[in-house]
Formats: structure tokens, C-alpha cells, sequence
């Protein structure tokens, strides 16, 4: 089973996307709300993939944590968020994410983004 680790601050935004990917088959292996508990869980359960907030609790963005996390494992990585201003979009890309997934979404915009990005490997 595909492990994910959750980046997501929003408690209702994260028990939506817990159950979607249960329900898409996906185990989620941890769930942080910052950057420091987004890197000790990476290092602590080996994902297979990270879905990131950009927006996260804490002085240390989902961007910065993402290029952070590159540190510590090599699962791809995609963002998940309501940011989609111009700036924000060109920060995420220079992380040369797995894929980008504008908030709210749907099981299949999160499960097509979560294959695509696991193909990539």
C-alpha cells in the first residue's frame, strides 16, 4: 500500500483528505502541521509521497519545508493548497514539485496528481 504523508495545518481540510485517500486506497503513514514534524515524520516513515500545504503552521512555509525534506527522503512531493497567486506558484515550481493540486479538490484530481506523481519516481 502507498504510504502519504500529510502536510495540512487545517484540521477539517486534513480528516477530508485522511478519509479521500483511505477511500482511494492509500495508507497515510502521518500527519504534520509544520515543518518540524513534517521532517521528523519523513525521516521516521519513509513515504512514498508527500502531499504539502503551503500554508502551515510555524515561520517555516510548505515550500521551504519542501526543499528542506529533499534532505531527508526522495518520495516526489505535491502541493495541495489555496494559494494559486502568480509569486506562490512561481516558489512551488522552483521546488520542481511532483505535481500542484488547487484546494478544494476531488478524489480524482488527488488521485490522478498522487499516480502521475508516483510514475515519476
Amino acid at each position: 500500500m502507498t504510504k502519504i504523508l500529510l502536510v495540512e495545518d487545517d484540521d477539517i481540510v486534513a480528516r477530508v483528505a485522511i478519509w479521500r485517500l483511505g477511500k482511494l486506497g492509500y495508507e497515510v503513514c502521518g500527519r504534520a502541521t509544520n515543518s518540524v514534524d513534517a521532517m521528523k515524520l519523513a525521516g521516521e516513515h519513509h513515504p512514498d509521497l508527500i502531499l504539502m500545504d503551503i500554508n502551515i503552521d510555524g515561520p517555516t512555509d510548505g515550500i521551504a519545508t519542501a526543499k528542506m525534506l529533499r534532505d531527508v527522503t526522495s518520495a516526489p512531493l505535491v502541493y495541495i493548497t489555496s494559494q494559486t497567486d502568480e509569486e506562490t506558484i512561481i516558489r512551488a515550481a522552483e521546488t520542481q514539485p511532483a505535481g500542484f493540486i488547487p484546494k478544494p479538490f476531488e478524489n480524482t484530481e488527488l488521485r490522478i496528481a498522487i499516480e502521475i506523481a508516483l510514475r515519476k519516481k
